[in-house]
């Protein structure tokens, strides 16, 4: 499974112009089935790397520290639904 990227300059197309470019571009692919649409979470954080961990029944937050991907999960048994999404 090959990932490819696409840009489209905003110094070439302006913001407005270059978003609009790679939102059609997506759909495109998306319609071509050269790329998959992702299932929105049941849970959805409404918070950037902020996810629901099903297998850990944890929220779980990640962010990028040093070149490297670091994670911390929110347990829900401890914390409670609200309290681990927070």
């Amino acid at each position: 499974n090959e990932r490819k990227t696409q840009f489209f300059y905003v110094s070439e197309h302006g913001y407005d112009r270059a978003k609009a470019l790679a939102e059609q571009h997506r759909c495109e692919l998306e319609r071509t089935g050269r790329a998959s649409v992702r299932k929105l979470s049941k849970h959805p954080s409404g918070v950037r790397g902020v996810w629901y961990n099903k297998g850990k029944n944890a929220w779980t937050a990640s962010w990028h520290e040093g070149g490297k991907e670091k994670t911390k999960p929110f347990s829900i048994a401890e914390l409670g639904y609200e309290g681990a999404k927070q």
